[in-house]
């Protein structure tokens, strides 16, 4: 029963990137699914409910997940790590190379969850605290241990890192060019590890 909700999550996400929210379908939805209307309602009610589950999902359940994992040897580490991170979850959302979807649509989601979703805003903003602690965490090892050196904060570091990974998916995304995103932003990471690793 969880794999079957799974692969309809997956479904549905899949079609929502390759058009929207709005343009799909539930017949659409279903007929990908391989299951009958019965068997697809006994998951979800409409398409607003899968939606939801949707965004729950692969925006936030995924988005900081991989943060508590992170190796803390060093900074060099955990920005290969993260950049090879990105690329595999770019392939899990379908957005890789071959893919057929549109990204621009990943940001129209946002979007919509923001204006439909109760509570998704303040799911974005949890995530994004695990993320620029993870970072913070990180950082602050690398100065300990003399890795890096600079007059910058913590804080203002682990900003960096975050905002550049930010700007290298926005704009690959609105590019709908999502083979590179990981590349991009393992590159911006670097140049920023470059910048304040000692001597």
């Amino acid at each position: 029963m969880k794999d079957t909700k799974a692969h309809i999550l997956q479904i549905a996400f899949a079609l929502f990137l390759q058009k929207s929210f709005k343009e799909v379908t539930m017949n659409e939805i279903v007929k990908a699914s391989g299951l009958s209307k019965g068997a697809f309602y006994h998951y979800f009610t409409g398409k607003e409910e899968l939606f939801k589950e949707v965004i729950t999902h692969y925006y936030v359940e995924l988005s900081g997940v991989g943060f508590p994992g992170m190796p803390l040897t060093s900074l060099k580490d955990f920005i290969d790590f993260y950049a090879a991170a990105v690329i595999a979850a770019s392939e899990t959302f379908g957005m890789g190379a071959k893919s057929k979807t549109n990204s621009i649509n990943y940001f129209l989601h946002l979007f919509d969850a923001y204006r439909m979703l109760p509570g998704f805003k303040q799911q974005m903003l949890k995530s994004r605290q695990v993320q620029l602690d993870g970072w913070l965490k990180i950082i602050r090892i690398a100065r300990k241990s003399g890795e890096i050196k600079t007059q910058l904060k913590d804080w203002q570091i682990a900003k960096l890192f975050v905002y550049a990974g930010d700007g290298a998916g926005l704009g690959f995304m609105l590019a709908n060019v999502q083979e590179n995103v990981g590349k991009e932003m393992s590159e911006a990471w670097k140049s920023i590890y470059e910048s304040i690793k000692a001597g």
